[in-house]
């Protein structure tokens, strides 16, 4: 390290040293020429002379943006370039380009808003030149706080959004003050100027205008712009404009650019964005929907990267309602648990203290009153029987060789504690699809190898019924049991008790049931006598005993909340805010579900079970669905195997295979 150093300090040494010397040979030339002996040379002293009266003539002519001020110019350069490449940046030095993005970013004649030194101050940020040409941190300073103003301004003179206020509990002891005006301002609780005036969206429009090619800026890793922070420096231009207009033109004109050009261009970034995705979405799936089939689920019809599309445009819908739906309660009540002031005995584990305190103190605000009790029912007898139709699916002999569907005990926890509905959209769901794709590929490639072999095998339906039957039939004793200790009993003794302890303990229910349901499998297998496959939906008694727990709590949730509404909703702020997000969650959820049951049994059942959550309830309807469903892909399955030889290919080659017969 000391030799470095010193060998840094050489180069600089000689560097000067080299420059010192370059400068003063001219005047020891002049020097030694006027030696009283020689004769007198004009021509040195008129060279040296003027030099520096042509370039103070050319710079005063060059206006003030186009150059470094020589005064600001060191002799020599004390930096040492390490990697050359990253001091090569070309910025913009054309005034036309400058004030076509002006115009377009200001509206028309916008370059005559501001003078022509402005208009390069509000564009330059200080990395440009060392700073030295001038920088808009002032500007973007003033700029902000105007924008700020705008905002706050547009938010308390918007219609009030809190349409049901909680009744004050000491109205008979004290008059609060009512006014129309005052209730505006409860907007402020839900919406802040920096929800609207975020980096990435001013960025987005300053790109979108054209300015982020206009803006003088020298990042320090030029091949990473984001990483050398683009979103900073083309915020603080866009504010810098609006500070220089404010200066220029009065805070009217600069009132009108924030509402006009600013405000409602960035309110419309999220619209274009989605615009574009479903434009994205229709032009890869255009050239595949003049083949699709209605009678034919669209997992075997469309590639899977295709299928996913949708869970994936969900779970970017569910992280953009979250975000926009957001409250300041829910960060409070995270900031309780971390400085330890809700539930201690909780709170003060190491590492996972606040959050566990922070969703066990969610969902006892979301059990606080009758209403949310009865919203929250809905939920978890729909989740009850989503349970059930996994631990169905799980038991199944065609499933056995998916990790993911065999043991959902892992996946369920993933969903409760940590992901929600993006468990479902991004890890569950596309888990399921992918394995019915592949179910199908092999079951073609098997057809074709057999047919070519001329081997008939067995009759096609009693082989799909085999396939997906359960392995033992005491999984039709330790399914119903497990989702009714492991789930059922925990979801009452939390909406009935309403502490942290029985919410504690139906937060973990995915082991609850794992555990019950190897317990009672375990006995089963060891009582029955007959513990060979068997394949439910053809068993009616077995359907009736897996299925008849959810039913039947669906069933009871539903009539509650429809009940609940003759009532006056008792729920309290922090409940509202907590049951709001409960409700996102579930809306997602049950979309996902939906969208499962449509692409891989077709639309009947997907109709049905829209009719039947209205009539029964969202559980009962995923039971009966789900009957339905299994009914439709074995048909399928049957028909589709006959008719394959007819049929034409889809497009996916993963079913060509060097081994398929190329004659039947």
């Amino acid at each position: 390290m000391a030799l470095t150093t010193s060998r840094s300090a050489v180069s600089l040494s000689r560097r000067a040293l080299r420059h010192y010397n370059s400068q003063n040979a001219p005047s020891v030339a002049a020097a030694v020429t006027h030696h009283p002996l020689a004769p007198t040379s004009s021509r040195t002293f008129a060279t040296s002379a003027s030099r520096p009266s042509e370039a103070a003539a050319a710079a005063a002519e060059a206006p003030r943006w186009s150059y470094t001020p020589t005064r600001m110019r060191a002799p020599f350069s004390p930096h040492i370039t390490k990697d050359p490449s990253r001091s090569l940046w070309h910025v913009n030095d054309n005034p036309e380009k400058l004030d076509n993005a002006l115009n377009t970013f200001l509206g028309r004649d916008g370059e005559r808003m501001l003078p022509e030194e402005l208009k390069w101050l509000a564009v330059t940020h200080k990395s440009f030149d060392q700073g030295r040409r001038g920088f808009n941190d002032r500007l973007a300073f003033l700029g902000r706080q105007i924008c700020v103003l705008e905002a706050t301004e547009s938010i308390i003179t918007s219609p009030p959004k809190y349409g049901n206020i909680v009744a004050d509990p000491y109205a008979d002891k004290r008059q609060p003050v009512e006014d129309p005006a005052l209730r505006s301002l409860d907007n402020l609780s839900e919406n802040q100027p920096s929800d609207l005036f975020t980096l990435e969206k001013l960025t987005k429009l300053a790109i979108d205008t054209g300015l982020s090619e206009v803006v003088r800026w020298k990042p320090r890793m030029p091949e990473n712009p984001i990483g050398s922070g683009l979103n900073v420096v083309m915020s603080g231009a866009v504010y810098a404009l609006v500070g220089a207009i404010a200066l220029q033109n009065g805070g009217k004109a600069a009132s009108r650019i924030v509402h006009e050009r600013i405000m409602k261009r960035i309110r419309n970034i999220l619209q274009q964005i989605f615009s574009g995705y479903l434009e994205l979405l229709l032009n890869c799936t255009k050239f595949r929907m003049a083949r699709i089939k209605i009678s034919q689920p669209l997992v075997h019809q469309l590639q899977i990267q295709y299928v996913l599309i949708i869970p994936v445009l969900f779970a970017v819908l569910t992280v953009v309602i979250l975000t926009t739906h957001g409250d300041v309660n829910i960060p409070l009540l995270y900031s309780q648990c971390h400085a330890r002031s809700r539930l201690p005995a909780l709170s003060h584990i190491p590492i996972l203290g606040a959050p566990a305190c922070f969703l066990v103190s969610a969902f006892m605000f979301a059990t606080a009153s009758m209403r949310a009790v009865a919203q929250l029912g809905v939920f978890l007898s729909f989740l009850g029987a989503l349970l059930t139709v996994c631990r169905v699916e799980a038991a199944r002999a065609c499933n056995q060789r998916s990790w993911n569907i065999r043991f959902p005990a892992l996946s369920w926890l993933a969903f409760n504690l940590i992901g929600g509905s993006f468990v479902w959209d991004l890890w569950i769901i596309p888990a399921f699809l992918k394995h019915a794709k592949d179910m199908r590929v092999e079951r073609v490639k098997e057809d074709a190898l057999e047919h070519g072999q001329g081997n008939e095998g067995p009759f096609e339906e009693e082989r799909v019924m085999l396939e997906r039957s359960f392995i033992t039939r005491a999984d039709i004793y330790a399914v119903p049991v497990a989702v009714a200790i492991g789930f059922i009993v925990p979801s009452i003794l939390m909406l009935v008790l309403k502490d942290a302890a029985s919410v504690a303990v139906w937060l973990f229910f995915p082991l609850l049931v794992a555990a019950v349901h190897l317990a009672v499998k375990f006995a089963a297998v060891r009582l029955l006598r007959d513990n060979g496959p068997l394949y439910l939906e053809s068993h009616s008694p077995s359907m009736v005993l897996v299925y008849a727990v959810p039913f039947i709590a669906s069933l009871f949730s539903h009539t509650f909340f429809i009940w609940s509404f003759f009532y006056k909703n008792d729920s309290r702020q922090m409940t509202r805010t907590v049951l709001k997000f409960v409700k996102i969650d579930f809306v997602f959820t049950a979309a996902s579900v939906l969208y499962w049951v449509f692409v891989e049994s077709g639309i009947v059942p997907a109709v049905l079970m829209l009719v039947f959550s209205v009539v029964l309830g969202p559980g009962a309807a995923l039971c009966l669905t789900w009957i339905i469903r299994e009914r439709e892909i074995c048909a399928f399955t049957v028909s589709g195997e006959e008719n394959n030889g007819s049929e034409e290919s889809d497009g996916d080659d993963s079913t060509v295979h060097e081994e398929t017969p190329l004659l039947n």
